[in-house]
Order: structure tokens, then C-alpha cells, then sequence
């Protein structure tokens, strides 16, 4: 496996973050042409332990404007809450 990771070509570099990226397709199409074996992308993935990543889902329904709203004004919620507790209950160190 250490042989294989020395031939490996350099994945490209996406402009954000500097994260690397490899697609699973890709990866697997070059081991074929370059070594002449086939690997399906599920065994690929498994064998180097990559992860499928994937953005945090979002109700259909979703306000965004409620939710900018609500982050906005959340500060003063708490501080107003804060404020009505008896003393010595404010948890915050």
C-alpha cells in the first residue's frame, strides 16, 4: 500500500481551504489505467478509509430570514432570561 501512495498522483488543490480532493471515479478509472486493475469505488473508498461528506440537511421549509433573525436576537434572550434568575444560579463560570 506505501508503493501505491508513492505513485499516487497529486490531487487537486480546491481554492477554498486548501482541502484536498480526490472523487472516488476518478481514482479508481487511474488505478485501471495505470496498473490495469479494477476496483469498484465502494472496496476503493474502504480500502483508504475515505469519508463521504456532506452538508448539514435542511428543512424543506426553512426560513432563512427567520433564522438570521432568531441568531440576532438570541444574545438578548439569554441576558434578558439571565437577568430574572435568583443570584447564584447563573451557571456560567
Amino acid at each position: 500500500m506505501v508503493r501505491f501512495f508513492a505513485v499516487l498522483p497529486a490531487p487537486r488543490m480546491m481554492p477554498i481551504r486548501r482541502v484536498v480532493c480526490w472523487r472516488l471515479k476518478d481514482l479508481a478509472q487511474w488505478i485501471f489505467e495505470d496498473f490495469g486493475i479494477s476496483l469498484d469505488e465502494t472496496t476503493l473508498g474502504r480500502e483508504l478509509n475515505f469519508r463521504k461528506l456532506s452538508a448539514r440537511p435542511r428543512h424543506h421549509a426553512q426560513n432563512g430570514n427567520a433564522v438570521e433573525d432568531f441568531k440576532k436576537s438570541l444574545a438578548g434572550e439569554l441576558a434578558a432570561i439571565r437577568a430574572k434568575l435568583p443570584p447564584g444560579t447563573d451557571s456560567r463560570p
